[in-house]
């Protein structure tokens, strides 16, 4: 059965169903029955936080390191151009694009 969320960008909770969540939930007990350190070697992830969130941010952070992956982004959109311009921004969907847009 091909997996579900493949390719799919999730940007908040409302963007999983259900049996999106269960499978999440189920592949992160996997996970963590059977750590694969290099399941995310090469990879690059995007950590944006649009407020301070050092806790959740540090825990993201440091599980996506746990698989392998470098990480990228922003703790804070204040300390970016994208808080001192002052204008409302939108993630494009899919988040693909390098920068993000306004809206």
């Amino acid at each position: 059965m091909a997996n579900p969320l493949y390719q799919k960008h999730i940007i908040s909770i409302n963007d999983l169903s259900r049996e999106d969540l269960e499978l999440v939930l189920a592949t992160a007990a996997k996970l963590k029955a059977n750590p694969q350190p290099e399941l995310l070697k090469h990879k690059v992830i995007a950590s944006c936080f649009f407020e301070a969130s050092t806790r959740t941010r540090l825990s993201f952070e440091t599980s996506m390191h746990r698989l392998g992956a470098s990480v990228v982004g922003f703790s804070d959109s204040a300390n970016t151009s994208l808080g001192k311009k002052g204008k409302p921004w939108r993630i494009p969907s899919p988040l693909s694009a390098p920068t993000l847009t306004p809206s």
